[in-house]
């Protein structure tokens, strides 16, 4: 039971207090960036490398994923990878991921914004790699202020896998503003039903305007996750 206390934790802490301060929009969650509360207002885009280290092996994802407001409410992103798989003594494998599409709604706007929404995976990607599947999936989202320099995220998560498998992801959350520029995001992601856990920081560093770079570090929990998983980023907004 003692795997399930902390995302909980977390979705319940982050339920509707009084709060009157911002919630960090600009500032996007690594772990759940497609799943994720705040709507923009322009498109956005972030180009990065991660790396994911597990007992068996290793993965390099190359890739690109970003978002654009079709309405004031409504947002859809997406995301694409290519991927080299490099298992423990075997040889590797490269390609394609399947191409994720989220779309979300904002129907609560103000201190806590809170978002619903819907994802389905292409089947673009290679087999060689584990991709060519068509999943689906129903979140929900919110961010909470609890006070002008500490935000709380959260995200929940029902998955239908193609494969017949379903499991529910929860992700809660931190977002700290350490200076005008800087800001950290903690992250602790949960699935249900593949013994998966990671634990993430990272931060957000603002070089200008539209321009963010950004780093995280995961550290897997549980078996399903990585052992450890490295992210470099830059976060670009086109106004």
């Amino acid at each position: 039971m003692k795997k399930y206390l902390f995302p909980v934790i977390f979705f319940i802490a982050s339920l509707p207090l009084s709060a009157q301060t911002a919630t960090f929009d600009g500032i996007h969650l690594f772990q759940t960036f497609l799943l994720d509360a705040p709507t923009a207002r322009t498109p956005f885009g972030e180009a990065g490398l991660g790396i994911s280290d597990f007992d068996g092996g290793s993965i390099l994802d190359v890739g690109v994923r970003g978002g654009f407001p079709l309405a004031e409410r409504f947002e859809i992103d997406g995301e694409l990878n290519f991927r080299n798989v490099d298992p423990a003594g075997g040889d590797g494998r490269s390609g394609l991921t399947d191409l994720f599409v989220s779309g979300r709604y904002n129907f609560q706007r103000g201190p806590t914004p809170v978002s619903a929404g819907i994802y389905v995976t292409l089947p673009i990607g290679s087999d060689d790699i584990g991709q060519g599947d068509t999943d689906i999936g129903f979140f929900g989202a919110l961010r909470h202020p609890v006070s002008r320099s500490f935000v709380l995220t959260s995200t929940a998560s029902l998955n239908f896998y193609d494969g017949g498998d379903t499991d529910l992801l929860l992700a809660g959350g931190g977002i700290i503003r350490a200076s005008r520029a800087v800001h950290i995001v903690t992250e602790f992601n949960f699935r249900t039903d593949d013994n998966y856990a990671l634990l993430s920081g990272g931060f957000d560093y603002r070089s200008s305007s539209d321009t963010h770079l950004r780093g995280s570090l995961g550290l897997g929990v549980d078996d399903g996750a990585p052992d450890v998983a490295i992210l470099f980023s830059i976060l670009k907004s086109f106004n």
